[in-house]
C-alpha cells in the first residue's frame, strides 16, 4: 500500500514538473525566432523526454524467461548490467525469427554457407559434426542504450543552450537596449548618446557583433547536426532514416503492423532502433565445502522500457529535423535581411535612406528593434539620429523623410563620405 501511494505521489510530481517544463511564455526576446525554436522548444522536448525515460529507467527492469536454478532478481539485474543482444543476420529474415533478430530455436546461433541456420555447439556431436565444421557464428549486436539514454538527452539539452550563451555575450548591447526601452527609462537623446555614439560604441564593435551573429546561426546548425548524427551513431546508424521508415510502416495495414509472429516485408522501425526483446547470457558459478558448480545460461528477455524509448525517439527525430531546417532558414533570413538593409543604405532616394546611409549595419538593427517595439519612440530616435548624422532637424509635425533635409554645415559632406567607409 505504501509503495502504491509513493508511486502515485511521484507520478503527480512528475506530471507537474512536465507541465512546467513544456510551457512556453510568449514574450519579446532579443534572439531570432529560429534561435528560439532551438533553445526553447527543442530543449524543452529533450528535457521532457529525459524525465519520462528517466522515470521509466528508475521504475522498470528487464524480465527474462528463467528455467534455471538462479533467482529471477539476479538474472534481471545481471542482464540489465550486461545488456541484451540480437543476431545481425536475422534482422531481415522475418520468417525464421520468434522475435526481431532472434531465431525460433535458441540453439540456432550460426549459419551455413547456403544460409541455413545451424548450431555452433550441438549436443549430439556425431550427427552435427559435419555441420559444425562449416557453421559460422552469427554476429551479436548488443543493446545497452536503456542504461544511459535519459542522461544523453539531458546532455543534448545543455548543448542546445550553448549558442544562446554566446548570443548573450555577443548581443549585450541589444539586451541593454531592450531593458532600457522596456523599463521606460530610455529617452531618444539617451539612446542616441549611448548606442549611436561611435566614441563609446566603436564601429569595430559593430562589425564584431554582426559577424558574431552569423557565427551563432552556424552554431545552431552545427548543434543540430551533432545531435542528429551523434544519435544516429549511438543507435548503430538507424536513426537518420527512422522518421521515413516510421511513416512508411504506419501506412501498412493494422494486422501487418502488429502481427509480431506473422510475416511482413519489413520489421517495425522501432524494433530496428531499440528492440524490446533480446538474448542475455549469464554465467552461474558457486562453490561450497563439498562441491563446486559452473554453468552458462542463455535467456530470452524483454525490455518494455524500449517501447517508450521508441516513441520518444520518433518525436526527437522530427524535432531535430525541424531544428536543422529552421536553423538553416534562420541563417538565410539573416543574410536576406542584411542584404535588403545594405541595398537600402546604398541608394539614398528619400530622407529615411539618407539617414540609414550614415549608419552601420548594427545601428540599423538598433533602429529596427526600436521600430518593432514602439513606433512613436522610433520616430523620435530617428529624429535625434538625423540631427547627429545629417546635421539638420525636421520641421514639427512632419514624418521622417517627408521633406528634404536642410543644407548641412560646411564640410559635412566630406566627413560623411569618409564615414561611409565604416559601413558593413
Amino acid at each position: 500500500m505504501a509503495d502504491e501511494l509513493a508511486e502515485v505521489l511521484v507520478s503527480k510530481m512528475l506530471a507537474r514538473d512536465l507541465v512546467s517544463i513544456i510551457s512556453i511564455n510568449i514574450k519579446s526576446r532579443t534572439d531570432h525566432y529560429s534561435d528560439q525554436f532551438n533553445r526553447i522548444l527543442i530543449v524543452k522536448v529533450l528535457m521532457a523526454c529525459s524525465i519520462i525515460m528517466g522515470f521509466n529507467w528508475f521504475k522498470d527492469s528487464i524480465n527474462c524467461i528463467n528455467n534455471s536454478d538462479m533467482g529471477g532478481g539476479f538474472v534481471s539485474a545481471a542482464c540489465w548490467i550486461q545488456g541484451v543482444y540480437i543476431y545481425e543476420e536475422l534482422k531481415s529474415r522475418v520468417d525464421e525469427v520468434a522475435f526481431y533478430g532472434m531465431p525460433k530455436d535458441m540453439d540456432m546461433d550460426g549459419m551455413l554457407e547456403n544460409g541455413e541456420l545451424c548450431n555452433t555447439n550441438p549436443r549430439n556431436f556425431n550427427s552435427y559434426n559435419k555441420k559444425k565444421e562449416h557453421c559460422t557464428p552469427l554476429t551479436k549486436t548488443f543493446f545497452l542504450q536503456y542504461q544511459w539514454l535519459p542522461f544523453y538527452l539531458a546532455a543534448l539539452a545543455i548543448i542546445y543552450y550553448l549558442p544562446y550563451i554566446c548570443h548573450m555575450y555577443g548581443n549585450s548591447d541589444m539586451i541593454s537596449l531592450k531593458k532600457s526601452t522596456k523599463s521606460g527609462e530610455a529617452t531618444p537623446e539617451k539612446v542616441v548618446q549611448t548606442y549611436f555614439n561611435r566614441a563609446t560604441n566603436p564601429v569595430k564593435f559593430h562589425r564584431f557583433r554582426i559577424i558574431f551573429g552569423y557565427i551563432i546561426k552556424i552554431l545552431y546548425i552545427v548543434v543540430n547536426l551533432i545531435a542528429l548524427y551523434g544519435t544516429d551513431s549511438l543507435l548503430y546508424g538507424k536513426f537518420i532514416g527512422y522518421g521515413p521508415a516510421w511513416v512508411k510502416w504506419s501506412r501498412s495495414a493494422n494486422h501487418v503492423q502488429h502481427d509480431y509472429m506473422g510475416t511482413r516485408n519489413y520489421p517495425k522501425p522501432g524494433h530496428e532502433v531499440l528492440p524490446p526483446f533480446g538474448y542475455c547470457e549469464v554465467v552461474s558459478s558457486s562453490r561450497d565445502e563439498t562441491k563446486s558448480h559452473a554453468n552458462n545460461y542463455k535467456f530470452a528477455c524483454e525490455l518494455s522500457q524500449n517501447i517508450l524509448s521508441q516513441y520518444a525517439l520518433i518525436l526527437l527525430w522530427f524535432v531535430l529535423i525541424g531544428g536543422l531546417i529552421v536553423s538553416i532558414l534562420g541563417l538565410v533570413a539573416m543574410l536576406v535581411d542584411h542584404l535588403i538593409t545594405f541595398v537600402f543604405m546604398s541608394f539614398h532616394g528619400n530622407m529615411a535612406r539618407k539617414i540609414y546611409g550614415r549608419l552601420t549595419m548594427r545601428e540599423c538593427e538598433y533602429l529596427e528593434f526600436i521600430r518593432r517595439r514602439n513606433i512613436p519612440f522610433y520616430s523620435e530616435v530617428l529624429q535625434q539620429v538625423r540631427e547627429v548624422r545629417l546635421g539638420c532637424r525636421m520641421e514639427s509635425g512632419l514624418k521622417p523623410g517627408s521633406l528634404p533635409c536642410d543644407s548641412p554645415p560646411p564640410g559635412f559632406e566630406e566627413a560623411t563620405k569618409l564615414n561611409m567607409n565604416t559601413h558593413m
